[in-house]
């Protein structure tokens, strides 16, 4: 049975409330007991006793205040409610201690290697009709999710991404139909990929080149040729920033025999550059770039599933490839070029997003410009690009640390040793860096 919200979205009606399904409403509103208590007009401990209790029905007085809370609930929070009901029902005992109990410590490090772990094991699997309408909303909430990337806490992020992935999986073994095991192959390997990404971003590189294999194979199953590409392209990310440009390369040829034309292919010659940055080729990398550019010309029109159909962390736009190519000139040392690149990808993030100019990419942009004033001398510029960024809170995505670390090196070449200002910036920048470290750290 399905009715109408306020908000004219479609919402499934719960033929019986009882305890399990309460609590799969709070959290879906993300409420602690005390709030959700305070919005059904109870007391807390009623609420307790329900989540205590998972078959109690509440009284009808209160079945009603439930309809309501869920006819008010936000699209994204009706559509979370009912993965979390799917989620409960098909959860076995010892899924529950391995899946969910990290994300309710906050043991960062516990909720992605038992992610990764899970997700190694089940890769493989291959499961009645699960219907459009479950598949329409898991890949809705996936896209929705992948385009709040950089604006949502990553954990957050994590654990809904988890929670799809977990949905999909099981609804493998509930449909045989080859449309739909294609679908949810899909959805679990966009969901596991993004997974991956934020596994690197808080610097989790192990956990997250095992998610990152896990999504390939679920590409490879599904047949889809751009997320296959774009998997390998994190894969071979990985394996650079872990000082391995030979595997990262190796990651990047296999991935050019699946890419389709278009960003698939051109974010992996941008990839390409920056292993061969970090294998000290500056040959190499200037030949990637090249091809990288004339992709982006051959590619004119073609269409990307990822690029132009999701978007957010999948997109490739003009401004990350030009972001790329500041990171390899920045690994090789030539600060004219950084200069160059990083002004084209601030000029790209300032057209895209023109009103977030603390976004974790601009922010590392701006890094790499300070980076680039250094390479060339200047310890004024390179104070003026570091000093808004110094004063903001530590934010934990990896890739800011590995910029700053680079210009706390660059402080320390043999140009800057007697430089007293240089070594106060330094000390600034060293501070900084531990308050980064301390911000990935498991939460209490």
């Amino acid at each position: 049975m399905v009715l109408i919200s306020e908000s004219g979205t479609a919402v499934d009606v719960v033929e019986t409330w009882d305890g399990r399904r309460a609590k799969a409403l709070r959290l879906a509103l993300r409420l602690p007991i005390d709030a959700f208590a305070a919005q059904l007009g109870v007391v807390p401990r009623t609420v307790s006793k329900w989540e205590s209790q998972p078959g109690m029905v509440p009284t009808p007085e209160l079945l009603r205040a439930l309809d309501v809370a869920l006819e008010r609930a936000s699209r994204r929070d009706q559509v979370r409610f009912g993965m979390l009901l799917v989620s409960s029902e098909t959860a076995k005992p010892e899924a529950t201690s391995a899946g969910h109990a990290p994300q309710q410590s906050g043991d960062i490090d516990e909720l992605l290697a038992s992610a990764a772990h899970s997700t190694v094991l089940d890769a493989g699997r291959i499961g009645s009709k699960v219907g459009d309408e479950v598949l329409g909303h898991l890949f809705e909430h996936v896209w929705a999710l992948s385009r709040d990337y950089t604006e949502r806490p990553l954990l957050e992020e994590f654990s809904e991404f988890q929670l799809i992935r977990e949905q999909a999986t099981a609804l493998l073994d509930r449909t045989r139909r080859p449309s739909e095991l294609a679908d949810l192959h899909v959805i679990v390997g966009e969901s596991t990929a993004l997974m991956a990404s934020i596994g690197f971003d808080l610097g989790r590189w192990n956990d997250a080149a095992k998610l990152a294999r896990a999504s390939t194979m679920y590409a490879e199953t599904a047949g889809h040729a751009s997320l296959e590409a774009w998997t390998l392209g994190l894969q071979a990310t990985l394996a650079f920033w872990a000082g391995q440009p030979d595997t990262a390369l190796a990651h990047i040829e296999h991935g050019l025999t699946r890419a389709p034309s278009g960003a698939s292919r051109f974010r992996l010659r941008y990839i390409a550059a920056r292993a061969h940055a970090v294998a000290g080729n500056p040959h190499g990398a200037a030949q990637m770039l090249q091809a990288a550019q004339r992709d982006r010309e051959d590619a004119e029109g073609s269409s990307d599933p990822l690029h132009d159909g999701i978007g957010g962390e999948f997109a490739f736009s003009n401004a990350r490839a030009a972001a790329c190519g500041t990171a390899v000139w920045s690994r090789l040392g030539d600060g004219r070029r950084v200069e160059q690149y990083a002004k084209q990808a601030l000029r790209g993030y300032e057209l895209e997003a023109p009103d977030r100019p603390t976004a974790s990419p601009v922010l590392g942009t701006r890094i790499d410009l300070a980076a680039a004033r250094l390479l060339q001398g200047d310890l004024p510029g390179a104070e003026e690009h570091l000093v808004p960024i110094l004063a903001l809170p530590p934010d934990s995505r990896v890739s800011l640390s590995g910029r700053m670390g680079t210009v706390r090196r660059l402080l320390t070449q043999p140009r800057w040793r007697r430089v007293t200002r240089a070594s106060e910036v330094s000390s600034t920048v060293t501070e900084w860096l531990s308050a980064q470290a301390a911000a990935t750290k498991p939460i209490a």
